[in-house]
């Protein structure tokens, strides 16, 4: 005989309580959410992706892809919203072993099957950002950011009308005014404005922090609103006046894109902590700089670009750091430690690769890697194993998980790698302030070009090369040629403190100019 049919009362039961373990299991309390599953009996769909979601959690990937395959069997019986959760799972999964483009497929499907209300841009967004860990054209990730629109197509806009400021009203939106990086390029916008000309609104939709405190504190009309629905944040600036609204996420986690689809300001900008184009009709013009974007870029971004004449970054730490003592750490090790700060999850096969050829070429040399990434055994492993498939001599490597005070580790690095196609922003600007050169790979995009960048600002466009084959020469002449080394460990911090991406009232001055420029020409109208 085949099974019983649930009853309607039954099924609201069994509804109830796979809503109870879905909240054990985003509470944390996953060992309880792990007992309520054990008793289940597995019947349905809704059962198989809640534990997959909990094997996920467990950092049990093979065995979380497994049952989220069985819960794809039920998918004519699913609810539109689960089959968007089990392939978030996925994408979740594939990200964690290293399958960037599987990652972002899965994220698009996930996007294709939820609403707005169940996360639908956020996915999309998750979908844009993983395309740029991939060697994609610029083509293609632009076609897939216009796909972005599609999401607000009938979301009613604000209307403006010319308001008289006796001031310019700036507002800087952000998820990440925290500890965070891009609150090391937010300082400026706060601390060095011209306080005659604009008035400098922020709203901030993160959790407040020792940071965010700190950051509140500033003279500028700081909003906290964290709590509020995406609407509701659109209403205040809205009601605030503002007339310039820039953006400072794009499509990266906690995307404030959402908000600026309702057009709260008349003249909307993104920048800063997304390298890429938004694909959002509301946004008028992305912030950059000569260097990231050579002629003919125009053509992959939805925007109108402002170009600065130096750099579209400018960094100042969150905290002040003792600089490093212009000693090479090879001249008391004998040896040339390579290494890098970046997340791990940066680092494509190919890079891998790159790096291996070095070390083979360089048998004295080191590798060290720090990175939250490493603070899961199950994704430890599958860095070991990658990094033995590219040939790097695991004998030779040093790993480490997230730390708090990372900084010291600069202390143990001679020579800093950057990634690619996603290049450092922060993390080389923290490698140079600490004294420590950074070889960058770039390509012909923004998004590729960040190391690019900064290397030239800094004055030392020599250790940025323009294929693998540059990358790998440079890196073998500088770790071959420890005098130079120690004469750039005792300049480099110096120089890039007087360099532009340093230099707050240049750059303040640089983007005001910009503000006016493109508020007095209406071409955004």
């Amino acid at each position: 005989m085949g099974e019983r049919t649930l009853s309607y009362r039954e099924c609201l039961a069994e509804k109830k309580r796979q809503e109870e373990i879905a909240g054990l299991i985003d509470a944390g309390k996953l060992a309880m959410a792990e007992k309520y599953l054990r008793g289940a009996k597995l019947h349905d769909g809704a059962y198989y992706y809640l534990y997959s979601e909990l094997l996920g959690r467990q950092n049990d990937i093979q065995s979380s892809d497994r049952y989220a395959g069985q819960a794809l069997s039920f998918a004519e019986e699913l609810e539109e919203y689960l089959l968007g959760a089990i392939y978030h799972r996925l994408a979740q999964n594939a990200k964690i072993l290293g399958n960037r483009d599987l990652a972002a497929d899965y994220f698009r499907q996930s996007s294709e099957h939820k609403s707005l209300q169940q996360g639908k841009a956020a996915d999309y967004s998750n979908y844009l950002l993983n395309l740029h860990y991939t060697e994609k054209d610029a083509a293609i990730i632009l076609q897939a950011a216009r796909g972005y629109q599609d999401i607000f197509a009938g979301k009613k806009k604000y209307t403006h009308n010319h308001h008289n400021h006796t001031k310019l009203r700036i507002g800087y939106i952000s998820p990440d005014f925290r500890r965070h990086i891009v609150a090391c390029f937010s300082q400026a916008f706060f601390q060095d404005y011209a306080r005659e000309q604009f008035a400098v609104y922020a709203y901030s939709t993160c959790t407040p922090d020792d940071i965010t405190r700190k950051m509140s504190a500033l003279a500028v009309c700081w909003r906290d609103v964290h709590s509020m629905s995406d609407a509701e944040i659109a209403d205040v600036i809205y009601q605030d006046e503002i007339d310039i609204l820039v953006d400072l996420s794009g499509h990266t986690g906690s995307s404030c894109l959402p908000i600026l689809a309702y057009k709260p300001a008349p003249c909307q900008i993104s920048g800063i902590g997304y390298f890429s184009t938004t694909g959002l009709s509301a946004v008028d013009f992305f912030l950059t700089d000569k260097y990231t974007v050579p002629p003919g870029e125009e053509a992959y971004f939805t925007e109108r670009l402002i170009r600065l004449p130096h750099s579209h970054l400018c960094y100042t730490p969150l905290v002040e750091r003792e600089m490093v003592t212009g000693h090479s750490p090879c001249l008391d090790k004998g040896y040339v430690t390579l290494g890098t700060l970046n997340h791990f999850d940066k680092v494509t096969d190919k890079m891998l690769a790159t790096w291996g050829r070095i070390m083979v070429r360089l048998p004295e040399t080191r590798l060290f890697l720090k990175s939250a990434f490493f603070d899961s055994d199950y994704r430890l492993e599958q860095a070991y194993r990658r990094m033995e498939i590219a040939g790097i001599p695991l004998a030779r490597v040093d790993i480490e998980g997230y730390s708090e005070d990372y900084w010291a580790a600069y202390e143990r690095i001679d020579i800093a790698l950057d990634t690619y196609p996603y290049p450092g922003g922060g993390t080389t600007c923290e490698a140079l302030y600490m004294g420590v050169p950074v070889i960058s790979l770039y390509g012909s995009h923004h998004h590729e070009r960040f190391g690019y960048s900064l290397l030239t600002n800094t004055g030392i466009n020599e250790l940025a090369c323009k294929d693998e084959s540059e990358y790998e020469q440079c890196v073998i002449a500088l770790a071959s040629d420890r005098v130079l080394l120690t004469a750039l460990r005792r300049i480099l911090s110096q120089r890039f403190q007087q360099s532009p991406l340093m230099d707050r009232q240049a750059y303040m001055k640089d983007l005001e100019e910009q503000y006016w420029k493109i508020w007095r020409s209406q071409t955004w109208v």
